[in-house]
């Protein structure tokens, strides 16, 4: 059969695989937590069912999927969760992704790449960097997203404060505050809005607001962000007017931006300067020095 076609049947036969496997633990994720309802109108907390111990719920094919047996996959899941990438579903898209496509695409290589009597080292080694580029390949856009969310978060801090301290202003409480900005600031901060409903759907469940958004920075791990949930949580521990501190903090982050700003330009214009050197001087040498060159060249030639 043509090498070609085969490469192709797996990665169909591995996408169906992953489809099953998708749908399998989507279906047995809601069986379990029909029978933990019920279970908890029924028995006491003491027997409530755990949907972590069926074996085919998502949970256990998570942890089934880690790629990582020293740190258990820790550092996926923080950039999952760093890249907005949190949820259950795409977790156990991305993992089955890490743990399938380096072999697929080391067994592509082998049949595609791989000359018919070539040397073992030559065997070896191209599937070896199809395998290499996959899963660093599938890394490096997860880190990359990560990278790129978090400077979203970071710029969208400042109008996220002025929006809390306008809607402080006129009487909200922090919880009204919060809904508002994840409701209507889908526009103006998309990325916080996106995290600020996940703070407000575990408010809704029972969580309280101030472990909610410690939850949310802690996900994050932005700077930034976590000294702005530490004054809202003073607020809901201890109250008082929280106008003030944030306006000094906005104060501080338009500063800080600034001087981010004024350093990414000077190292822009150190750049530039570079791109001038190489590509603009020599055409502005021709230009001024071109002329009297070839004058002096004719002048020569008729000696």
């Amino acid at each position: 059969m043509n090498p070609l076609l085969w490469g192709v049947s797996i990665c169909v036969l591995c996408a169906l695989a992953l489809l099953v496997l998708d749908r399998a633990a989507h279906k047995s994720r809601q069986v379990s937590q029909r029978f933990e309802d019920v279970f908890r109108r029924n028995v006491d907390d003491s027997f409530h069912l755990n949907p972590s111990r069926w074996p085919m719920s998502l949970d256990w094919m998570l942890n089934k999927l880690e790629v990582s047996a020293s740190s258990k996959d820790d550092e996926i899941g923080h950039l999952l969760m760093q890249a907005g990438w949190g949820s259950e579903r795409i977790r156990f898209i991305f993992r089955s992704a890490l743990l399938l496509l380096p072999p697929v695409m080391a067994l592509l290589a082998w049949l595609l790449l791989v000359p018919t009597g070539s040397s073992l080292l030559t065997q070896s080694s191209y599937p070896l960097l199809g395998f290499a580029a996959a899963y660093l390949g599938l890394k490096r856009l997860l880190v990359v997203r990560a990278r790129t969310r978090l400077k979203a978060i970071r710029s969208e801090l400042v109008p996220l404060l002025h929006m809390l301290r306008m809607l402080f202003d006129s009487g909200l409480s922090l919880e009204h505050a919060l809904r508002v900005c994840a409701e209507e600031g889908t526009d103006l901060v998309p990325n916080m809005a996106q995290e600020l409903q996940k703070v407000i759907a575990r408010i809704m469940a029972g969580q309280d607001r101030g472990e909610a958004l410690s939850k949310m920075a802690e996900a994050i791990a932005l700077d930034e962000l976590s000294d702005t949930v530490a004054m809202l949580r003073q607020v809901t521990q201890y109250g008082g007017n929280v106008r003030d501190s944030l306006a000094n903090y906005t104060t501080m982050m338009q500063e800080r931006q600034m001087s981010d700003l004024r350093e990414y330009v000077s190292k822009l214009s150190a750049k530039m300067t570079m791109v001038m050197v190489i590509f603009m001087f020599p055409a502005l040498l021709l230009l001024i020095a071109g002329p009297g060159f070839m004058s002096l060249v004719k002048a020569l030639g008729t000696i």
